[in-house]
């Protein structure tokens, strides 16, 4: 799985920690036959999965836009930035 999201993001092979931690967040939400289809992220935080939590999901290298927070009154509100996966506690993205 790291190996494709790197082929298929066009992310330089360097990126490999990042796209590895993103496969890992990825396949923990999906059903494990090996402990009876639960899924194992649910296990492990003790509740069940919402609609919002996947709607946080993201296609590894896609563009990005994060606030400038140092931006001068009439600049640009955003910058462009690429996505590399997520933080460690799940509450932000990687850019």
């Amino acid at each position: 799985m790291t190996r494709c999201l790197l082929a298929e993001s066009g992310a330089p092979t360097r990126m490999w920690p990042q796209a590895l931690r993103t496969a890992c967040h990825v396949k923990n939400m999906c059903p494990f036959a090996a402990i009876g289809g639960e899924i194992p992220l649910e296990v492990w935080l003790g509740r069940k999965l919402t609609e919002d939590d996947f709607k946080k999901l993201r296609i590894f290298g896609c563009k990005a836009w994060h606030n400038n927070l140092e931006r001068p009154k009439l600049g640009h509100r955003g910058e462009e930035a690429v996505f590399m996966g997520y933080s460690e506690n799940m509450d932000a993205y990687l850019l």
